[in-house]
């Protein structure tokens, strides 16, 4: 803020406007190539979580039975 002369708020805009701008340096290839690397890692994350959530539900029916 000093450096560059600005109120919080002026600096404030320019944070966020930075922030939600596309990187310049990125292709739409690279982003495109990130997102489904992303997507594949969240895409494990739930089978995981899926097979977490049986293991408890046949954990659960069977201490019913008992």
């Amino acid at each position: 803020m000093a450096e560059q002369s600005l109120t919080e708020s002026a600096a404030l805009v320019k944070i966020l406007k930075q922030f939600f701008e596309a990187a310049p340096g990125l292709s739409a290839v690279a982003v495109a190539s990130e997102t489904r690397e992303i997507l594949a890692q969240l895409q494990a994350e739930i089978a995981d979580l899926l097979l977490r959530v049986a293991a408890l539900e046949t954990e659960g029916v069977q201490r019913q039975r008992a």
